[in-house]
Order: structure tokens, then sequence, then C-alpha cells
């Protein structure tokens, strides 16, 4: 089937229902490079999204192999760097549930009580927490009649992720800034590869 680029989705906090919140980790678009024959890392639309090359050890390699002249090209001109990480790919739910919205306010109540005993506060924060005690927290929510079997979808054990993103984040090296082919990190993705896979 061979290696596919994806762009990375942006997880955002939703309600579902009147009491539950959730996390919906959005999904995977498949991308295509631009005209230049580049993946753009640009200040709008589609290029703010990160970037993931996902398939076997072999499968990447032969994408990054025939795409040389290709490569990742950084328009932002504030954030320039480019930035990847190697690593195993692991299947996510879409979907995960945070918190009940009733045990949040309750903790931020009883949070609030602790630091302010005996004052007017406490009185109110006591009030509230009555009240939200009597609050009926229904578990039947959209979310959880939906997403209780979070549906994760499946990868074999062998597959790998190859990200690149224009923000530093955990596990990320620098590779460029501005533009990097395919042909000069294919050395460092077969290194990367290889210490996984006798990781």
């Amino acid at each position: 089937m061979g290696a596919k680029m994806w762009r990375l989705p942006a997880s955002k906090v939703v309600r579902s229902g009147k009491f539950s919140v959730i996390q919906d980790n959005g999904v995977m678009r498949g991308t295509a490079p631009a005209s230049n024959g580049f993946y753009l890392f640009s200040e709008a639309g589609a290029g703010v999204k990160p970037l993931v090359l996902v398939g076997t050890a072999d499968e990447i390699l032969e994408f990054l192999m025939l795409r040389k002249h290709s490569g990742i090209e950084n328009r932002i001109p504030d954030l320039p760097e480019i930035y990847m990480q190697v690593a195993p790919a692991r299947a996510s739910a879409r979907f995960k549930g945070l918190f009940p919205m009733h045990d949040f306010i309750k903790q931020i109540v009883e949070t609030v009580a602790s630091f302010v005993p005996g004052s007017k506060l406490t009185d109110v924060a006591g009030g509230a927490k009555d009240l939200v005690d009597n609050v009926k927290f229904s578990r039947s929510s959209p979310y959880d009649k939906a997403h209780t079997k979070s549906k994760v979808s499946t990868l074999p054990a062998n597959t790998y992720a190859v990200f690149w993103h224009y923000l530093q984040d955990d596990g990320f090296v620098k590779i460029a800034s501005g533009k990097v082919g395919f042909d000069a990190l294919y050395a460092y993705v077969d290194r990367e590869l290889t210490k996984s896979l006798v990781g």
C-alpha cells in the first residue's frame, strides 16, 4: 500500500450534552505537495497543521527515496524552523471523555472553599456546592451512548510515523530552517527507524 503523508488535526474541547465535556482529537486528512513539489507550512489553511508520514519502515524510506526532489518548506516568516520526530505509530481514539461538568464545578467550589475558610466566600461556595450536589448528572449523554466503546483505528505493529512541525515539542529535533529536501533527511530517518526497530 505504501507510506502516506497526512495533516494532523488540532484537538479541541467540546461539550457533549448538558453536563459532559469531551476532547475531540479530530481525524487526519491526506495531503499533497504544493505546485513546487514541497509540503508546506503556512500561516493559513491546511499549512498550519503538522505533517506526519505513516507507514512501515521500508515504506517510509521508499517514499523519501522516490521523492528525493521533494521535501518540507516552511513559509511562516516568524517561525521558520522545521522540527522532526520519528516514532512508532500509535492508534488513538478520536474522542476522549475529560470529566463530567458536575464534578468539575464541584472540584472548583471545594478548592475555593478550602483556601478561604470561614468567610462569606465559604458560605457562597457551600451554597453553590449544595446546589451542585442536587443537580442530577445524567450519564446518558450523547458522548456516553456513542463513544463509551471508543472506536480506535487499528495499525500494524510495525507501523511508524515521521512527524514534521514548525513548533518544537517533546522528542522533536530541529532539522532545518525554511526548507529541507527528503534526500537530506533520508539518512537521519533511516538511522532513527533502525534504532526503533532494534530497541
